[in-house]
């Protein structure tokens, strides 16, 4: 009998091994002691160099190469915010928040973009006061539209450019020129002003520049 209880203990503890193994996951967990990497690669809207371009999470950094790919090597197992970077770019998206779990990650491109940088004209401060200004009859070229002499008062100080716009000056911004006698420091002219002055006012690169009657 006490060997009869015996084998039947033995084949309870056998049965057991075999449905606790059953049961249990083929995959097996994230080694913590293993490193992994994020990659990725970086995109241009046109023709942007996309080489040198930082890509960063808190802890490390990598650059891109020439085509744009990266590698972020030597992560441990965690979520991380990852972050490219190059003065005079932006990069959409920003950020990319990204998990490491027990394998290398790749994430999607990051697409850079030129901040357009323009020529700011020379600049003079204009103080508040009050001034006459218009046409008086007789006056060349006073038509109705600046009849008659009336007072304007300034109530703030405001700065306004001391020259007229250059054709440098307004093709850093515009990107074209439409004046027919070319010059970089000659002053813009055949403009069609009720097609231009829309594009102009909600031109981003003039979020700091406007016309002083807008």
């Amino acid at each position: 009998m006490k060997n009869i209880l015996s084998y039947s203990s033995a084949l309870v503890v056998l049965f057991l091994g075999i449905a606790l193994g059953a049961c249990s996951s083929t995959t097996p967990p994230p080694d913590p002691t293993n490193k992994f990497a994020i990659k990725g690669k970086v995109k241009a809207t046109t023709t942007e160099s996309v080489s040198g371009v930082t890509v960063a999470v808190p802890s490390k950094s990598a650059t891109t190469d020439a085509t744009g790919a990266y590698a972020i090597t030597d992560l441990d197992n965690g979520s991380y915010v990852v972050t490219p970077s190059k003065a005079g770019m932006t990069f959409t998206p920003a950020t990319q928040t990204v998990a490491v779990s027990g394998a290398d990650t790749t994430i999607s491109d990051f697409v850079a973009k030129t901040i357009p940088t323009y020529e700011v004209p020379e600049m003079v401060a204009v103080e508040p006061g009050t001034f006459m200004m218009g046409a008086v009859e007789g006056q060349l070229g006073g038509g109705s539209k600046v009849k008659p002499v009336h007072q304007v008062t300034f109530t703030k100080a405001f700065w306004v450019g001391k020259y007229e716009v250059t054709q440098k000056q307004y093709e850093s911004v515009m990107g074209l020129n439409p004046t027919i006698i070319k010059g970089p420091n000659k002053p813009v002219n055949d403009l069609n002003i009720l097609s231009w002055l829309p594009t102009a006012t909600s031109y981003p690169n003039l979020k700091d520049l406007r016309m002083p009657t807008l």
